[in-house]
């Protein structure tokens, strides 16, 4: 009986741990035990954990709670009291009252309300919505800019991971070639001479490689900080730099782009709109010198008799205030020139934001034109390449080509196929900051 206790206890634990623990171990693992990573995995895992996407979004409910508080000021006050006091004298009891009801018992439903403050509530109530809309433009503001960066970083990774397949594969021919040149008999310098400068080759292209890979950890670092993934130990990623044939072909005509950005960019909206929530700010301060109304009104129930010895004189109550400012000692004119202030400011601020997204966007659009011909001159030079590292292994072997035709053939080929990877690379990464500035 005890066993089978102890088996059930067991049983219910690991139960209970599977349906609550949240796993440490990615879903998706390598044969190394690292986690794969492709670009929308990068996208949804960073939309979830990124510290500057939470804290806006926190931001956009804190500025709902606010707008909430500041619709607040066009609705009534209303207060329910009650209020009881004996003594043993009713004359002293009236006197210890501090209000003045002086029955021994009262309610009362009390209203309250400023009709006109100089329009201070509106203007204050049109900045918390203008602020609620530049909170959600800076919380998606906030998105774009994390895919912009997590775009850079996973095909920077993905750049040096091609590379180092390039080197690899660049490595592994000139060691064939070494090998074929250390088979043959070591007459003469010339000999000697090819076989130490085919091994030059192969330790320049270890260099290379080892370069490469502490590139790679570096970028690796960095697409796991952008994803806060600290605690994996290793990343890898899939995915291809070659571009599809629709996004080759998307074009972005430059006034219809600039346009775009001026209408759609959440850095220059989220400027927009706190330049639009400083001047309401600004009106606000400048209704102080404005009169203002506000209306009181109260319905009592007592337990004494309406009558002038109770003092208690009505059941009802209704009381109009009218203030009109004539001089605070300069406080509003000093309030008002501040907020003034910081509305220039917020101004200037609009302006530079929309000057940057500008020159941005016209220098991406110029370097994705400049990108795309140089995309198509590196294909068409990559396959000459290819022909001629292949035709020179032919010539090669009928000894109708020297080692410096093999060697240059083989790293023309090579520095044709890194070229091409950069240009699609820079692709990727200018397409990306198109759509993060439109």
């Amino acid at each position: 009986m005890k066993v089978k206790a102890i088996i059930i206890v067991l049983t219910a634990a690991l139960f209970f741990t599977a349906r609550t623990a949240t796993p440490e171990v990615p879903a998706v693992l390598t044969e190394t035990g690292a986690q794969l990573l492709n670009i929308s995995g990068c996208i949804e895992k960073g939309l979830e954990v990124n510290p500057d996407v939470v804290r806006a979004a926190e931001d956009v409910k804190k500025s709902e709670r606010y707008l909430m508080e500041k619709f607040a000021a066009f609705l009534p006050k209303v207060f329910l009291t009650y209020q009881f006091i004996r003594t043993s004298s009713p004359g002293i009891r009236r006197i210890a009252s501090d209000d003045f009801l002086y029955a021994e018992s009262i309610g009362a439903v009390r209203i309250e309300k400023d009709i006109f403050k100089g329009g201070e509530d509106y203007y204050t109530y049109n900045s918390a919505r203008m602020n609620l809309h530049r909170s959600r433009e800076a919380y998606l503001a906030a998105k774009k800019k994390l895919v912009y960066e997590l775009k850079t970083a996973f095909y920077d990774l993905l750049l040096a991971q091609s590379l180092l397949n390039i080197k690899t594969d660049a490595k592994n021919r000139m060691e064939t070639y070494t090998t074929k040149i250390a088979k043959k008999k070591m007459v003469g310098e010339v000999r000697k001479y090819e076989l130490l400068r085919s091994k030059v080759e192969v330790q320049g292209l270890e260099s290379d490689i080892m370069a490469l890979k502490k590139e790679e950890i570096q970028l690796a670092a960095k697409l796991k900080e952008l994803l806060m993934m600290e605690a994996v130990p290793r990343i890898e990623i899939a995915g291809t730099l070659l571009v599809s044939d629709a996004q080759f072909a998307r074009d972005y005509p430059l006034n219809l782009t600039l346009e775009m950005a001026r209408n759609n960019n959440h850095d220059l909206k989220t400027a927009r709109f706190r330049q639009k929530t400083q001047k309401e700010t600004v009106k606000a301060a400048a209704s102080k010198y404005a009169p203002a109304f506000s209306i009181k009104s109260a319905f009592y129930k007592s337990s004494d008799d309406f009558n002038l010895m109770s003092r208690y004189y009505y059941d009802w109550s209704l009381l109009l205030l009218i203030n009109v400012p004539i001089f605070d000692g300069f406080k509003t004119a000093s309030l008002v020139a501040q907020e003034k202030y910081e509305h220039a400011k917020t101004i200037t601020t609009e302006a530079s934001v929309e000057e940057r997204v500008v020159l941005e966007l016209k220098a991406a659009v110029d370097n994705l034109a400049e990108t795309r011909e140089d995309i198509r001159a590196q294909k068409g030079l990559v396959n000459t390449a290819r022909d001629a590292m292949n035709l020179i292994w032919v010539l090669y072997e009928r000894n109708e080509a020297s080692q410096w035709d093999v060697i240059d053939a083989n790293t023309n080929y090579t520095r044709a196929e890194a070229r091409l990877l950069i240009s699609l690379r820079d692709h990727h990464i200018l397409m990306a900051k198109i759509e993060n500035l439109t």
